[in-house]
């Protein structure tokens, strides 16, 4: 039934002015979710007839491209949550036409036409019932959003930059004067300090741990203005500090030069990227004290 949604969304998100029609009739598989693609708009109250898509073999194509990014998590869960291995093959290099028919047969899914029957009674009633209740202006807002890559968010060339946009910001209860930058949405935020401290699960936290609870889950990774190191705070205690991936025309951080007239380096911020990306944080924070340039706070609940 989950996979059966993610799809009704998937052709629904598929207008019918995206493609011109195609010159030949396409598959039988093709047609089949033309007809449902008709189907399912009438339901939502998108269109007032069920004609199917003018482009089938592109509105498959479509479909299969959209889902397979889900199956591949969902094929995940499964391996990791229950230890039911996949053939082999999945190990191996696949086409994605292959790759997807191996992730289906994983997953017991069968076929895409009979995920496509929206007729059994739980399924029925689920896929009714979302349709039935759709708001369609937040729809088309949340579909002509562009799916994230896994990226941090961009820093300026020169820490100056950064420097002059936080002599702009206004700590929102006007009492503090230490910031720093969320590499995870670009946000300024207080920093060592009591300002904008929250409760979190009956715990007093600061503003750092709150934008990170309300702005990633809890893994907040930060940068700050006042020594250019990076913040990282993995858990709800604990906290630790990376140089920073601005450095001077020597190659040197902050911590060495003192010196803020510092250039970006891609490559140390991509390292820090390529940490956040691959969850390799919390395991960091973990093993700290074998960690030679990083250092642990216990008090890490108060940034």
């Amino acid at each position: 039934a989950v996979v059966s949604t993610q799809s009704t969304g998937i052709l629904l998100s598929v207008k019918p002015s995206n493609l011109a029609p195609e010159t030949g009739a396409g598959g039988s598989l093709a047609i089949e979710v033309a007809g449902v693609w008709g189907h399912i708009r009438k339901m939502s109250g998108m269109s007032e007839v069920d004609d199917p898509y003018p482009s089938p073999t592109y509105l498959l194509s479509q479909l299969k491209k959209r889902l397979l990014p889900f199956l591949r998590k969902v094929s995940l869960f499964l391996r990791y949550s229950t230890c039911i291995t996949g053939p082999v093959t999945l190990c191996e290099l696949q086409s994605p036409e292959g790759e997807f028919d191996l992730m289906m047969g994983y997953l017991g899914l069968g076929s895409l036409s009979s995920l496509l029957q929206i007729s059994g009674s739980l399924k029925s009633s689920i896929v009714h019932g979302w349709l039935g209740a759709l708001n369609q202006a937040e729809f088309w807002q949340a579909a002509g959003r562009s799916v994230r890559e896994g990226k941090l968010a961009e820093l300026p060339e020169s820490f100056i930059d950064l420097l002059v946009r936080g002599s702009t910001y206004c700590c929102p209860k006007g009492k503090n004067k230490f910031l720093a930058v969320c590499l995870v949405c670009g946000d300024m935020v207080c920093y060592q300090s009591y300002c904008c401290s929250e409760d979190i699960n009956g715990t007093t936290s600061g503003p750092c741990n709150v934008h990170a609870y309300r702005c990633s889950g809890s893994l907040g990774v930060f940068i700050t203005l006042d020594k250019c190191q990076v913040l990282l705070l993995p858990l709800g205690t604990h906290a630790m500090h990376l140089a920073g991936p601005y450095v001077d025309k020597y190659g040197e951080s902050y911590k060495t030069s003192r010196n803020k007239a510092l250039t970006l380096s891609e490559t140390l911020y991509k390292k820090i990227e390529q940490m956040w990306v691959k969850h390799e944080i919390r395991p960091l924070v973990a093993r700290s004290g074998d960690f030679e340039y990083g250092r642990m706070n216990n008090m890490g609940r108060n940034y």
